[in-house]
This record gives structure tokens, C-alpha cells and sequence, in this order.
């Protein structure tokens, strides 16, 4: 189309912000324009460390995973925000195979179980759920199988995040060179990377308080230690009155909504953890305004 080629005209005059890159997704009303529009455009970013402002824009799993093949797995790869991030990687393949490595590496380093959901499709189908966990001879590329699928979901707790890593990978195998603090990466997550329960919670809290720090402090109380155990989270819902979830399953929910919170599995909610709520407001505000 026009707008095609007009991006692909002035794409080596382009110099663009992550923010500013999905502003310009928004301009085409088809997924396959916005996957050459980013094809075009990508080296041009000077931001690459903001990626997932943009990332998120592609909603459907498959119009990711065209993207990674075409940049290339490790090129197209979510090493500073890597939370929430789901994979299907054909073992096949030497490029995902590589790319499912630096995962495993990575997870070594922040915590094994960042890797979650996870199954292994053999060849013929047949799905293995892994019960011993991701087999440790994975760590070691060599000795990674070269057939099957493997899918998963990497999480992680910003306490367990170990940010000089995620840079240095992304140099590595990247080539991309980012000298920023952590500090100074806007930290963001799409709506549907939450359960309903969490978006529900997240838009009760924001009516009622003025941001996530308030409310934080109103679920840790007066003499709170900064975090939260289940139990805790459960009496802020009852005295602060929440009411969104009323009904014979009211507790589970407010359970799951706690463990979703809790990706360390450690039965306590950080502040810093509680805060991610703010990377999936931060995509909520972009939507509407």
C-alpha cells in the first residue's frame, strides 16, 4: 500500500522512540501492515530497552511469532521485559532453539521457576508436562533436543530481576548496546497478560485511590512491615469494602488476584510487586487517551 511505501521511503531518515513506534502501528488498520510497517522500521528505534510500548500492540500470539521468524528469535526478543511473555519454540529450528537457551540462562539467574506453564510437544504429539521441571541438561545448548516444541510463560518478581543481565544479553545476542539504568526504563505490560479478576481489582483500586502507593499502604496499614501475606490482603479487601467480587467464590477469587500478584510463589506481595500494577495501567491510560 501507499502508506507502506512511503514508511519504507523514510525509514533510514527515522529516528524512533518506542512510544513513538506505536503511534505509528496505530496508523494501519491491518496486521499485516503492521508487521512490515515493524519489519521497516525496527533498527531505526533508539530506545530498544521501552520495546514492549510497542510489542503489545500485537495482541495475537501468531502475529508475534511472524515477526520473531522474519527478525530473527534473538533479534526480536523481549530481553529487558521479558514478563508475561509467552513462547512456543520449535526445537528444530536452530534460531528458537538458541533463543529458548538464553531463557534458561536467564532463569538460572533470577529464579528456575520464572518459567512457568511450560510442556515439551514431542514430534508425534505427544505432550509432556515436565512434571521434574525443565530438564537441567537443557542449560547446555548442545545437549538441547533438536525436535519437538517447547512452550511457556516467563515470570518475574522485580526483586528477583537482574537487570545488568537482561543488558548484557541483549548486547550479546541482540546487538544492541543500551547504557540506561534501570530507573530509567518505562515498564509496561498488556491488559491481556492479567486475568479479568486482576483488571477488575486494578480498576476498583484506581477509583478509590489516588494512585498505587496509596493504596499499597492502605492494604499494609499504619505499622505495616511493606509486603503483604494472603491473609493481610484479604482483611484490607473487607475493611476497605470492596464489593466487586461478592459471592460464594469471593475468596478464591481474591486469592487468585494475591497469587498473580505473588510471581515468587513466596505467599507475600512485595510493594515493588504490587507496583506492577501500575505497567498494566500504564497500557490502560495509553488505550483510552
Amino acid at each position: 500500500t501507499t502508506q507502506i511505501k512511503v514508511t519504507r521511503n523514510l525509514a533510514h531518515y527515522l529516528n524512533l522512540t518506542s512510544m513513538q513506534m506505536r503511534q505509528l502501528l496505530g496508523v494501519y488498520q491491518y496486521s499485516e501492515l503492521r508487521e512490515e510497517a515493524l519489519i521497516t522500521t525496527f533498527f531505526r528505534i533508539i530506545d530498544i530497552h521501552n520495546e514492549k510500548i510497542f510489542r503489545v500492540r500485537y495482541e495475537e500470539q501468531s502475529e508475534l511469532d511472524k515477526l520473531r521468524a522474519r527478525l530473527g528469535y534473538c533479534t526480536f526478543f523481549a530481553y529487558i521485559q521479558p514478563e508475561q511473555v509467552t513462547y512456543d519454540f520449535d526445537f528444530a529450528k536452530y534460531d528458537q532453539r538458541l533463543a529458548a537457551n538464553v531463557f534458561f540462562g536467564l532463569a538460572n539467574a533470577e529464579k528456575r521457576d520464572n518459567i512457568s506453564n511450560f510442556r515439551y510437544t514431542h514430534p508425534d504429539g505427544t505432550i509432556d508436562k515436565l512434571e521434574q521441571g525443565v530438564p537441567r541438561s537443557w542449560d547446555t545448548f548442545t545437549r538441547m533436543p533438536k525436535e519437538g516444541t517447547f512452550h511457556f510463560t516467563y515470570k518475574c518478581s522485580p526483586q528477583d530481576r537482574k537487570f545488568a543481565l537482561r543488558k548484557s544479553l541483549l548486547h550479546q545476542y541482540g546487538k544492541w548496546k543500551v547504557d540506561v539504568n534501570e530507573d530509567l526504563v518505562t515498564w509496561w505490560a498488556a491488559a491481556n497478560e492479567a486475568p479479568e479478576d486482576v483488571l477488575e481489582f486494578l480498576f476498583w483500586m484506581r477509583a478509590k485511590f489516588k494512585d498505587t502507593h496509596k493504596a499499597f499502604e492502605a492494604f499494609d496499614g499504619p505499622d505495616g512491615n511493606g509486603v503483604l501475606g494472603l491473609r493481610e490482603f484479604e482483611e484490607g479487601m473487607r475493611q476497605l469494602k470492596c464489593k466487586k467480587f461478592k459471592g460464594k467464590d469471593e475468596k478464591q477469587r481474591w486469592t487468585a488476584i494475591f497469587r498473580f500478584l505473588d510471581p515468587s510463589g513466596e505467599g507475600q506481595v512485595s510493594k515493588d510487586e504490587f507496583l506492577t500494577l501500575d505497567t498494566f495501567w500504564a497500557e490502560v491510560e495509553f488505550s483510552i487517551f
